[in-house]
């Protein structure tokens, strides 16, 4: 097991290091000393710089000034191949492995077992591949498909993988921005059990509860520059680290009315005994009902794979539906094209932003007219490009995206700004329903006041289905939660909300009466 495995602790030392992306200045000047073993924390807002740094530590990215060093050792600047020598290993926010290939062909891939020539056997790479991911702590099925597995799944894999190749530096890039609350928890258990075998583990990080309950030491990092570094995370409370990662006054968080909803609200979406094929990667649905009215944020909890994708792509036209009827502002919608409900009223922020929500290799201007081109929006059958690009660039300036030319890719902004751009898209002229799938994950505090704020004001003249797996952002949002498992609703929830209760109701619990 991991825990067994004792390594020699290293140090990193970060010496005035610089990294420009052109003119564009990503980091200014870093200097900071991690010691070696322990948790240490690097937080800031969106494009303050955290990742660029991890990138740079595993060779990814060439800095323009500076120096790194392991234990007084200089590491070799922009070569993977010797930060992954010196024993740098990098699990990303994205996951790497091929999702057609087994869980042994994966690793094989990444870590070959270096055996003799002789004829390839799938039996004898399950059986070596399994006893390797045994040795790291890590019991998965080795003939599973990549594609098959939950996302907790796949992200104890990806760690498996790189604690393979006995690290002494291990950095995760977000490791908790696609895992429901528990599992997060889970995470950080064996976080520590990696620590205290000697590994020095670097954490980018961007919620404050998560640093502090985790991490040993905290580096803060705003606009390219270090702010506060390598400081005890005792040193902080949760408001004084939100504060040095805002650098200004701390955005309030929106709260919801906690009166209970008006029956003579109008509903703008219906799903009646709904039921849909099966989903490879989520339960189907099975008989859902489920009514969103106007001025009304309905929340959607639930630990992942439950049905929430299935009850998503339902709504807005992606699924095969098999039983039941979905009504769009009265209209009957079943068998109705995605194009047909956007044309409806409908809108969505989906799961994936950058694999679903916008073009990453498509320029800007391109990804905010997509929407508007795809329904006939004001073209009368005429596209002027230049049209395009004028209310392009006003929907960006009046979201706030922070770009550089309209023709950039959408691939290179920060997260917090590609979740603008796609707001930007959806929230525009016409929307009436809008179907949110954690529209804050990976966002920083800014970032998620934001949207937070942005969805609060929207549900004042439409309805709002929000799926998340943060169940703060539900009880700060939501007129009323339902839970799903196993692609049914477990429960129907009215504020005040309670956690114990909605936790229950996840797993498939049943808590006693309190009276």
């Amino acid at each position: 097991m991991v825990d067994e495995i004792i390594r020699d602790s290293c140090s990193v030392e970060v010496t005035h290091l610089s990294v420009h992306f052109g003119l564009f200045v990503a980091l200014d000047d870093i200097s900071l000393t991690l010691s070696g073993g322990g948790v240490h924390a690097i937080v800031g807002q969106n494009g303050a710089g955290k990742t660029t740094m991890a990138r740079a530590l595993m060779g990814l990215v060439e800095p323009s000034a500076g120096s790194i060093s392991l234990n007084g050792k200089p590491l070799p600047l922009y070569n993977v191949k010797a930060a992954k020598a010196s024993g740098v290993e990098m699990v990303h926010q994205a996951f790497s492995l091929p999702p057609s290939a087994t869980v042994a062909e994966a690793i094989e891939f990444f870590h070959p077992s270096r055996r003799s020539l002789r004829p390839f056997s799938s039996i004898a790479l399950s059986e070596n591949v399994q006893q390797r991911l045994l040795a790291v702590g890590v019991k998965i099925d080795p003939t599973a498909r990549i594609s098959s597995l939950p996302v907790e799944t796949l992200q104890s894999l990806e760690i498996g993988r790189a604690l393979m190749s006995h690290p002494r530096v291990l950095i995760l890039d977000e490791p908790t921005a696609v895992l429901a609350p528990q599992e997060s928890e889970a995470l950080f258990a064996r976080v520590r059990t990696i620590a205290a075998s000697g590994v020095t583990v670097l954490l980018i990080l961007h919620k404050v509860r998560e640093v502090l309950a985790v991490a040993d030491t905290v580096t803060v990092l705003r606009g390219g520059k270090c702010v506060a570094a390598s400081l005890p995370s005792r040193s902080f409370d949760e408001r004084e680290l939100s504060q040095a990662i805002i650098g200004q006054g701390l955005p309030t968080e929106s709260q919801r009315s906690a009166e209970v909803g008006d029956n003579r609200r109008t509903t703008l979406l219906q799903l009646e005994a709904v039921s849909t094929q099966k989903n490879p990667g989520d339960a189907s649905l099975e008989r859902v009902s489920l009514e969103v009215h106007d001025h009304e944020i309905v929340g959607v909890a639930g630990v992942e794979g439950n049905g929430q994708r299935s009850l998503v792509e339902a709504a807005v036209g992606l699924a095969n539906i098999t039983s039941g009827t979905i009504a769009l502002l009265g209209q009957d919608v079943t068998k109705s094209s995605v194009t047909t409900r956007r044309r409806t009223g409908l809108r969505i922020i989906p799961f994936e932003r950058l694999s679903e929500g916008v073009s990453t290799s498509r320029s800007l201007w391109e990804n905010v007219v997509a929407g508007q081109l795809a329904i006939g929006q004001n073209t009368f059958g005429f596209v002027s490009p230049r049209k395009l690009r004028e209310n392009a660039r006003a929907a960006l300036d009046r979201w706030s995206v922070k770009y550089q030319s309209l023709d950039q890719p959408a691939g290179s902004l920060s997260g917090g700004n590609v979740q603008r751009l796609i707001l930007a898209r959806e929230l525009g002229e016409g929307v009436r329903v809008l179907v949110a799938a954690h529209p804050t994950r990976g966002l920083d505090l800014g970032a998620t006041a934001f949207v937070h704020q942005t969805l609060s004001e929207l549900s004042e003249s439409s309805a709002i289905l929000l799926v998340s797996a943060d169940l703060d952002e539900l009880f700060a949002l939501s007129d009323r939660i339902v839970v799903m498992l196993a692609g049914r609703i477990a429960g129907t929830f009215l504020p005040p909300f309670d956690r114990r209760e909605i936790g229950a109701a996840m797993v498939g619990a049943h808590l006693e009466a309190s009276h």
